[in-house]
């Protein structure tokens, strides 16, 4: 029996990210995804690596986070622009094999089994470089 190639898709610190890539100016600050960053409630949902440098982590209350790191960007979820950046990235994963399985908006799994014209470490490459790219 043949063996199978499986991927594992998860994109880390997904809304964040979405919102850097949507808004440059973001890139390298430490930012929060959060309930009500207006009235400093909520949760955080999820934050850049340079948040979690300063110790905000998920499910931290936003005033705890700001106490850790003061400068901390607390932006309330988007939902529509991340379910926008999620139907774009799995359209892509399509493009490589109807043999992909979403689990969540930001993580699925993709069986590349069958794609043996490229290695398979090329090929998660490419997939990952083209995923930054969009």
């Amino acid at each position: 029996m043949a063996s199978k190639i499986i991927f594992h898709i998860d994109m880390n610190s997904f809304f964040a990210s979405v919102e850097v890539a949507q808004n440059p100016k973001l890139k390298g600050k430490p930012l929060a995804i959060a309930g009500n960053p207006k009235e400093r409630k909520g949760i955080i949902v999820t934050s850049t690596y340079e948040a979690r440098a300063k110790g905000v982590k998920t499910t931290m209350p936003i005033w705890q986070a700001k106490k850790l790191c003061p400068e901390l960007i607390v932006l309330p979820p988007n939902g529509d622009l991340y379910r926008k950046a999620s139907h774009a990235i799995f359209e892509l994963l399509f493009s490589y094999t109807p043999m992909v399985e979403q689990v969540s908006i930001d993580e699925g799994f993709l069986d590349v089994s069958d794609m043996t014209q490229i290695h398979p470490l090329n090929l998660a490459k490419t997939i990952q470089e083209q995923i930054w790219m969009n």
